[in-house]
């Protein structure tokens, strides 16, 4: 076997594996928050308040973390191209029927129903990233899925506004237009997936031998790494200190960015007097035009350097503190740009975070401890928005909101620094040791 990569390889895999995941996922986050831009009309239009929106669009945590793990394992028993598929069209055929919403029961069905649909897209992309980007390569992968969320939410701000305009269109409300233009391309996607989307690098026909062999025999080399921290496995990844810790420590990442996500075009619409409902929404993708930029600079530095906890926690820091200012300074451009910088600093550090489980797993412990990172961190999905429309409807204002938002991030930051990776070299010790290893394959297929 020799070290040296075949040229063209890391182009190969974006485009025969990746590709289609990448644009899966944009519609997944397109997907998962055009409630925030239907929002814009549909609370009057249903005459839902303010909390219950946010216990609403938080709904879609609670079906998202019970399903999460259970659907990671099956995409590892069953087979990433057929899982990946049945997720995607689930997904855009529960968005579809959002349309036909009448209140806030139906409402509060039908995003549970969309959490449980999309439970275990992003882990199981991460997870098939595992199975076909050794590490050098899995950093780039990772951060491209975070800058097309960003886009997703820039550009669905905008697209989806747009939709609104729709009004009466063949008698339906704009916001119903949004859940339909919204969920049909999950749809085509996921049987494009279905039909394209390669199994494993064993199978692939469109690798050369020589592709083939390093890249089978680098991947494997890697998992043999992994098994010696006693992650390989469903049972050893429930029992490590350090997957628990993880999945804290994102939970806290995570409720600042879907407490803004989900509120955001009705944050601008209230700070800016009169401005329409396009406006607001467009106005919306600001943040995230500014998120990609500081997430493409922190992910090329942490790499560069090969560092990970201060690329993660100084952003998040940084959040915190433009959160405050957004709300100390009475200004609408002073708030916005407030609410940017924290957009810029929360999606920044993800993708630099995700780097510390993917180092301690594989096999079916990659599975089962990617899901439960994902699965307790997105609750924070759950309280986020609920946190925020409770006390928009106790104090007229989104101030207190987005400072409990500041304090999770701050409290993440410290979480990140105290952190430290497990060397394969030494024996860890402490509170966040790897459990002991199980002996290989035991609960592995």
């Amino acid at each position: 076997m020799t070290d040296i990569m075949p040229k063209g390889l890391t182009g190969k895999l974006i485009r025969r594996v990746a590709l289609l995941l990448i644009i899966g996922y944009f519609f997944n986050y397109l997907d998962r928050t055009a409630v925030s831009v239907a929002a814009l009309q549909m609370r009057a239009d249903l005459g839902i308040s303010a909390a219950a929106f946010g216990l609403g669009a938080g709904l879609f945590f609670v079906g998202y973390a019970l399903c999460e793990v259970p659907s990671n394992i099956l995409l590892h028993k069953i087979g990433a191209r057929v899982w990946m598929a049945r997720i995607m069209i689930s997904w855009g055929i529960i968005t579809l029927l959002t349309c036909f919403v009448q209140g806030e029961v139906s409402f509060y069905i039908m995003r549970i129903l969309l959490g449980i649909a999309e439970a275990g897209a992003y882990p199981g992309i991460l997870l098939i990233f595992t199975t076909w980007f050794p590490s050098k390569m899995r950093g780039k992968a990772i951060a491209s899925l975070e800058i097309l969320v960003l886009l997703a939410l820039a550009g669905g701000a905008v697209g989806l506004g747009a939709v609104l305009n729709l009004d009466q269109f063949l008698g339906l409300a704009g916001w119903r237009w949004v859940f339909i233009v919204a969920g049909v391309p999950a749809v085509v996607l996921g049987l494009l997936v279905l039909f394209f989307l390669p199994e494993s690098p064993q199978r692939a026909k469109w690798l050369t031998s020589a592709e083939r062999t390093w890249l089978v025999n680098t991947l494997a080399a890697e998992a043999q790494e992994k098994e010696k921290l006693g992650v390989s496995t469903l049972r050893s990844a429930f029992r490590n200190t350090r997957i628990w810790y993880l999945s804290v420590l994102y939970f806290m990442m995570v409720v600042g960015f879907w407490g803004i996500t989900f509120w955001l075009p009705q944050i601008v619409q209230s700070e800016f007097e009169g401005i329409s409902d396009f406006g607001a929404s467009a106005l919306s993708a600001i943040p995230w035009l500014m998120a990609i930029v500081a997430l493409i600079f922190v992910s090329s530095s942490s790499d560069r350097r090969n560092e990970r906890r201060f690329h993660a926690a100084v952003p998040l820091v940084i959040a915190a503190i433009a959160l405050i200012v957004s709300v100390a300074v009475a200004n609408p451009w002073v708030a916005l740009l407030g609410i940017g910088v924290a957009a810029a600093g929360q999606r920044s550090a993800t993708p630099v975070f995700w780097n510390l489980p993917a180092g301690l797993v594989t096999g079916a412990g990659a599975a089962g401890a990617l899901a439960l990172i994902n699965s307790v961190g997105n609750l924070g999905g759950f309280f986020g928005p609920y946190i925020l429309g409770f006390f928009a409807d106790l104090t007229g204002s989104n101030s207190g909101g987005l400072i409990f938002f500041a304090v999770c991030f701050v409290v993440a930051a410290i979480m990140i620094v105290a952190y430290k990776q497990p060397k394969l070299s030494a024996s860890a010790s402490g509170p966040f040791a790897p459990a002991e290893s199980a002996p290989v394959g035991t609960m592995s297929k």
